[in-house]
């Protein structure tokens, strides 16, 4: 579910329209870079995914994602990934959905040289 920089408003209008049911999703891209004004606990609880992914940039001035935020998807059971310290974050649904999704980054499969040094 990729979520674009909608807020709890956003979020809520989403449920109305579409209902819970309808929103499980294995991996999130989280609402507006993991701010807190996004990812309320009743999007997380309706999404349920076994990732969520923060795009947010390096040293980015807002502090995003939001601690609370990042605490909200790590209790509901979802693995946190952030593009500012692992780079591109690739995820791969297999045909089978039953098999689910494994999801890698950039910076774990291609470490820069320095690193380990």
């Amino acid at each position: 579910m990729l979520l674009g920089d909608v807020e709890s408003t956003g979020e809520q209008a989403l449920l109305m329209r579409h209902g819970e049911a309808a929103l499980a999703a294995d991996v999130v891209v989280s609402g507006h870079h993991g701010s807190r004004s996004s990812s309320s606990a009743a999007l997380v609880d309706a999404t349920l995914p076994q990732a969520v992914i923060h795009s947010v940039g390096h040293r980015n001035s807002f502090g995003h994602p939001h601690p609370l935020v990042w605490a909200r998807w790590a209790d509901a059971g979802a693995r946190n990934w952030r593009t500012d310290s692992q780079g591109a974050v690739e995820a791969v649904f297999a045909a089978d959905a039953e098999a689910g999704v494994s999801l890698t980054a950039q910076r774990l499969r291609e470490p820069r040289y320095w690193h380990g040094r």
